[in-house]
């Protein structure tokens, strides 16, 4: 039977995922979440899939990035979310990330939007990527580019 393994996202908790598994609706899990009062923003679906033996799965990559884990008990990382959808995708039957945000109610999705705006822009000096250096695209690396002018141009 398969089951589906999420990856979810937090602004309110910036550099840090959510890996975990559910047996339930997805929609669901990220609803029980998001309800308790402890958590200033809802939780973002940055990515989740179906897979066979989702306990076995999760527990692979809670082992994979153990490293990055903040709390033997808890199940978050401090890793981008990007390398755990590398790994997950290893095991995936079928992506379900849902296409829009899951929130309770219109004072949670304005928040929400509230957070995502003023979140500071990214720049290549803030990342202390210097002049010249050449970046890649997380999900391909055969996309690269070359960083010209700072802040943000490239080429």
């Amino acid at each position: 039977m398969s089951e589906i393994i999420y990856v979810l996202t937090n602004e309110a908790m910036p550099g840090y995922v959510k890996v975990g598994r559910t047996s339930t609706n997805l929609e669901q899990r990220i609803r029980e979440l998001n309800a308790s009062t402890s958590v200033p923003l809802p939780f973002t679906a940055f990515y989740a899939c179906t897979v066979e033996n989702a306990q076995f799965v999760e527990h692979q990559l809670h082992d994979a990035f153990d490293d990055n884990r903040v709390n033997p008990k808890r199940e978050f990382f401090r890793v981008a979310p990007e390398r755990v959808v590398a790994a997950l995708k290893l095991a995936e039957i079928e992506n379900i990330t849902p296409k829009s945000d899951i929130v309770e109610n219109k004072e949670d999705q304005e928040a929400l939007d509230a957070a995502r705006k003023i979140r500071s822009r990214f720049s290549f000096e803030m990342a202390q990527i210097p002049l010249g250096a050449e970046v890649y695209f997380s999900r391909d690396e055969n996309k690269k580019a070359k960083v010209i002018t700072l802040p943000n141009f490239i080429i």
